[in-house]
């Protein structure tokens, strides 16, 4: 029970922000405590300069995990620039979009006035020729 909560650890240090060799010094001490608890009574505990093979291919496959999940961590790291900077230019575009639209509207209102005004002031001056019938003078 005690190595899988040092493994999860460890994986959680693997994920973390700190820094690369603060993350692979944890790892190691985690790794030896973790030699020394697992142990058996009758044998030796291996020394931390020591030549014990498993925990050396362990901390090498997990300075891999923590170089690959780093490189990961930059990629989405700029994947999420690009589409926040993608986002941003949308953003800008709708509204600029929106505006113009907004005046286009204005516009189109001002000619509906001005037109009404000058039918109004012209229709009423053209006079209708035409004959005219006995019954529309009083």
């Amino acid at each position: 029970m005690l190595k899988s909560s040092i493994s999860s650890l460890a994986e959680v240090l693997v994920m973390s922000r700190c820094s690369l060799a603060h993350r692979l010094v944890t790892i190691a001490l985690l790794l030896c405590l973790a030699g020394a608890v697992t142990a058996a009574p009758d044998t030796a505990v291996p020394s931390a300069g020591g030549g014990d093979d498993t925990a050396e291919a362990h901390i090498r496959e997990l300075e891999i995990r923590l170089r690959d999940a780093g490189m990961e961590q930059e990629r989405l790291a700029a994947e999420v620039a690009a589409l926040q900077s993608a986002r941003q230019a949308l953003q800008d575009e709708n509204r600029s979009l929106a505006g113009r639209s907004d005046r286009e509207w204005f516009v189109a209102g001002a000619l509906v006035v001005m037109a009404g005004i000058l039918l109004g002031i012209f229709l009423p001056r053209l006079r209708l020729r035409g004959r005219r019938s006995g019954w529309d003078r009083f």
